[in-house]
Formats: C-alpha cells, sequence, structure tokens
C-alpha cells in the first residue's frame, strides 16, 4: 500500500478500538537534536579494552557489548581521556558508580552503599577486592587519585 493508504487504514482501525487502547498505544514522535559530542571516547574505550582486557573491573563480566567506557573523574569535572582515569564497567554497575553507590576504597575494595547493600543483584559485591582479579589477568589497576576523587564527590556521612 502506498502512504496514503496506509494512513487511511491506520485511521480506520484506530476508530475501531477502545478509548483506552488507543490511549495506551500513542504514536511515538520524533524530533531531531543538536548534540554536542565528546571527540576521543572510542578511542578511550578501546584503550581500557587493550590495557584491562575486555571485562567489567567490579564484576567480571566479559560480555563486550554490556561493557561501558567509564571516566573515574567525569569529564564534567575535569576528567581526562586517561588509562588512570577509566575503567569498563557493565552498564547497571557504570550507573551505580556514576551515581555513588559505591566507591573503590584504597585497597581497590568495593564499599556498597547502605541502599543497594542487601540487594540480591548487587550484595555479593560488598566487599569484594579487585586487585585478585586484576593481578590474575596481568592487568593494571585504575589510579587511586581518581578513585579518592570519586569518593570525595560521592560521601555517604
Amino acid at each position: 500500500a502506498n502512504v496514503a493508504t496506509t494512513k487511511y487504514l491506520d485511521k480506520w482501525l484506530d476508530g475501531k478500538r477502545p478509548a483506552r487502547a488507543r490511549e495506551d498505544d500513542r504514536e511515538v514522535k520524533i524530533i531531531k537534536r543538536m548534540v554536542r559530542t565528546r571527540q576521543g571516547q572510542q578511542k578511550f574505550r578501546n584503550d581500557l579494552i587493550n590495557t584491562y582486557g575486555a571485562r567489567c573491573f567490579v564484576t567480571g563480566c566479559r560480555e563486550l557489548i554490556t561493557l561501558e567506557a567509564v571516566h573515574i573523574r567525569a569529564v564534567n569535572k575535569k576528567g581526562r581521556h586517561s588509562i588512570r582515569n577509566g575503567m569498563l564497567l557493565r552498564a547497571d554497575i557504570h550507573n551505580l558508580f556514576d551515581r555513588g553507590q559505591f566507591i573503590i576504597d584504597n585497597n581497590y575494595v568495593v564499599a556498597l552503599h547502605p541502599m543497594i547493600k542487601n540487594d540480591p543483584c548487587y550484595r555479593d559485591l560488598d566487599g569484594k577486592d579487585l586487585r585478585t582479579a586484576a593481578q590474575a589477568q596481568g592487568s593494571p589497576l585504575p589510579g587511586l587519585d581518581a578513585l579518592r576523587f570519586h569518593e570525595r564527590t560521592h560521601r555517604w556521612d
């Protein structure tokens, strides 16, 4: 069917559906926006993969499609595309890290925020020593200076 016929049929079919169904099934509208992008993000990710191995620094997950390049000290807080300022994290772990729901201490041990400490998805991470996996992989560790900055900006006291 051509575009005009398709629109006509859609309108006719929509009229045959109950009002509640039409409400729940609203049309998706697309708008155009101008977006500022950071230069070098893909290279930063590739550098992290090559340096630390293609695994989540916290969970060990190796599913590359789920891994994101994380700036420990955020770019908007003068963080750089530096290996010492980065790590690969699984997407959900990245979100928790950015929101300060866990920190990595001076000994590279994970400390979960009390709000998620008992969550069955994450509780096993509390107290996890991240040096063990890094040493087994022969990988370096992210910079403590960046991790301390993250901890200071997400204080729980």
